[in-house]
């Protein structure tokens, strides 16, 4: 016993802390229920567990069998003294565990400065720790590890190229380390802690999922900071990031990882101690088990399952090219053309013009002229930036007021239903840009010099089936765009030339101030006839990808013979 409480106050350190602080600790120990186990009773209960000699009594046994109680009185009843010192005996080796747990938990958490010498609650330093440095370090790692993965500084593709073989986590460790920090989990937790005691109720959940995100990459701190240093060089040579930048970014982002996983895990570590009433070492199975781990917390996970939606990409788009091989070119059923779709192909044929004769001076648009006209996908993104340039407007302004209605049983909200229709532009032009980003690379492998005729055929066969993918992907994703956008106003129409309860201002005149929303072609008109325009249009334009022209799985529009 007396060896296991020398090794107990080597392991906490105890005897390296100075006389002084130590005689606070110890009185703390005692104010928080503490026990002196005095040296006579400790040899005592040492020496009652000793087995005792069997020695053969003077008498021969005599006084041994006067003593021995008799049969059916009180052989098989313990006195009253006996239960009682046996219970008083029991308790404390039951309690003995837990009081040297808090102990230890205690003594942990002063040595590391998150307590205060008096009391378990928290240091003051450590508090303003947590809200400044704590956090600013955290959001670096947030923001910076993101424009890896989003945004135009991205090198995601380049990213997930070399997640292969021995940089196979590159991905999943940025992943993780992007998603540390979230603003109202991390305020939640920080105004838990301004009463500067330990979190409890339902405030212990939200600690624990905290924690355990800066746990899962608290042993990969190495490879951290190793995939850090690469995604900025990526950058650098992508060109994506200034070099006086990317110098700067390096030791700011280093800095957070020492700070969060070297400085800050172990102490915020005893904290979670303390919620749990156990010392539960790090990267241990009982601290695993409180933290509730399972197979997707793991290191591996997310590559995994990354790895798995790249096997079923390329599966998905050989079962594509080879349907696509076997249709051929079948013949079209005959669709009769609606009534105000033809009205809209008007409007589709000026949208064509106008775009033809001024993309020349857009530089961001200039890539069409490295496609060719009969290009399906010439026709759809011209038609998709038309639309935006001049009709998309009604989905977002404040201009037009609607009402809410209820018309057979159901919901009525155009506003919202408009700013769904929205949502679902802006993921059209996502597909769009995507297959004009393709179109350039294409034309930039068939010029570069440096490639020899293989590398060049090869590169432009892997180029030319992923454009013909996007191709059909991102017609069916601006078809669903106009299907829902045309959906609505049909709606509204309806009601205005019925009930008129959606359309609050139907006959106001639209004025569009040049500076700020540039200039308009439905600028004076009225409302209800912008929004009768921008029908026909999308609904002429839904036509064409669903059943005209721009339909189908070929990459150009099929010229018709003629008769």
């Amino acid at each position: 016993m007396g060896d296991n409480f020398d090794k107990l106050r080597e392991k906490i350190g105890i005897d390296k802390i100075d006389p002084g602080q130590r005689q606070k600790l110890f009185r703390d120990f005692i104010d928080h229920g503490g026990e002196v186990v005095k040296e006579e009773k400790r040899k005592e209960a040492l020496g009652s567990a000793k087995t005792p000699i069997d020695r053969k009594p003077a008498d021969g046994g005599k006084e041994r069998e006067r003593k021995r109680p008799s049969i059916g009185k009180t052989a098989n009843k313990a006195s009253p003294g006996t239960v009682s010192r046996t219970a008083a005996k029991k308790a404390p080796q039951e309690e003995r565990p837990k009081k040297k747990n808090s102990l230890k938990i205690y003594v942990h958490g002063v040595i590391l400065r998150v307590f205060a010498l008096k009391g378990s609650k928290f240091r003051d330093k450590f508090l303003d720790d947590f809200r400044d440095p704590v956090k600013n370090h955290l959001m670096n790692l947030h923001l910076l590890v993101n424009s890896f993965l989003k945004g135009s500084s991205s090198i995601n593709k380049e990213i997930m190229t070399l997640s292969t073989g021995e940089n196979s986590l590159f991905y999943e460790i940025l992943y993780r380390m992007s998603i540390l920090y979230a603003e109202q989990e991390f305020e939640t937790i920080s105004k838990t802690f301004s009463n500067k005691t330990i979190p409890s109720g339902p405030y212990v959940d939200i600690y624990k999922q905290f924690f355990k995100k800066l746990y899962i990459l608290g042993q990969y701190t190495d490879l951290c900071k190793f995939f850090i240093q690469k995604s900025v060089g990526l950058q650098l040579q992508a060109k994506k990031v200034e070099r006086h930048l990317a110098g700067q970014m390096k030791p700011k982002l280093k800095a957070a990882v020492n700070a969060v996983f070297i400085d800050y895990l172990p102490r915020l570590h005893i904290i979670l101690c303390k919620m749990a009433g156990a010392y539960l070492p790090l990267y241990s199975q009982q601290l695993d088990d409180y933290l509730s781990f399972t197979e997707q917390d793991r290191i591996g996970y997310i590559t995994r399952i990354e790895k798995k939606k790249r096997i079923e990409e390329l599966r998905r788009m050989k079962e594509y090219l080879k349907r696509k091989q076997m249709e051929g070119h079948e013949e079209k059923e005959e669709v009769k053309v609606p009534r105000h779709v033809e009205r809209g192909f008007r409007f589709i044929d000026e949208a064509i013009d106008r775009f033809e004769k001024n993309y020349t001076d857009d530089d961001e648009k200039k890539v069409y002229s490295l496609m060719e006209k009969d290009d399906k996908l010439y026709r759809t993104g011209l038609l998709l930036e038309s639309f935006d340039r001049e009709y998309s407007f009604i989905l977002t302004t404040g201009k037009i007021s609607f009402n809410i209605d209820y018309q057979e049983q159901r919901k009525i909200d155009a506003k919202e239903e408009m700013n769904h229709a929205y949502l679902l532009l802006s993921e059209a032009h996502r597909e769009v840009n995507d297959y004009l980003e393709t179109m350039e690379e294409i034309h930039k492998t068939e010029h570069n010099i440096r490639l020899t005729i293989h590398q060049k055929s090869e590169m432009l066969s892997t180029l030319q089936k992923k454009r013909s993918v996007i191709s059909k992907s991102s017609r069916n994703k601006v078809a669903e765009a106009m299907d829902a956008i045309h959906d609505i106003l049909s709606t509204v129409i309806n009601d205005y030339n019925g009930q008129r309860r959606l359309l609050q201002n139907p006959d106001d005149q639209l004025d569009f101030t040049k500076d700020l929303d540039s200039a308009k072609k439905l600028h004076g008109r009225k409302i209800i006839e912008a929004i009768v325009e921008s029908f026909l249009f999308s609904s002429a334009f839904h036509f064409l990808l669903t059943y005209g022209e721009l339909a189908g799985s070929g990459l150009s529009i099929e010229t018709q013979p003629s008769s």
